[in-house]
């Protein structure tokens, strides 16, 4: 069975800020009522989350890749900043990042080359998200129709 990387549950929790590295795990990183600042990590080639976010889990992520995972993330009801980022490659289930009643920031970010078969492609929001995008690029996402029976 595998486990997720990085599983923080509480308030205030720390991560160790540079040089970091999930891969190959069923989910990056899983924050749930969390606030951490995530610096010069690689979030690459998970099976099924790069980021989830829950809870209130304003997260801050400073020049960080999320890339290939097989969904990119959910954010629920949470706030992340994401500064000097990359999104690339990620695809199945939300391409990059599904929001719902959330507000993120996303600062000199470039989203490309994420594919959706469910909604989305680049970003998906539904339900009182808001968006600031503030120097970013969003280009080549592609949302792929799947009839589910």
């Amino acid at each position: 069975m595998k486990y997720m990387h990085l599983f923080l549950l509480h308030r205030y929790s720390h991560l160790p800020q540079a040089n970091n590295l999930t891969e190959n795990n069923s989910g990056g990183i899983h924050l749930s009522n969390s606030r951490c600042k995530i610096r010069n990590t690689l979030i690459v080639n998970n099976e099924f989350h790069g980021l989830y976010l829950k809870n209130g889990s304003d997260a801050e992520f400073i020049n960080v890749t999320i890339a290939n995972n097989e969904w990119g993330g959910y954010a629920i009801d949470s706030d992340p900043y994401f500064r000097n980022v990359i999104i690339r490659d990620n695809g199945i289930g939300h391409g990059f990042m599904f929001f719902t009643d959330s507000n993120p920031i996303l600062e000199n970010v470039n989203i490309f080359n994420n594919e959706a078969d469910v909604k989305g492609g680049g970003i998906c929001s539904i339900s009182s998200s808001t968006f600031t995008f503030l120097n970013s690029i969003l280009w080549g996402n592609k949302y792929r129709y799947m009839a589910w029976k």
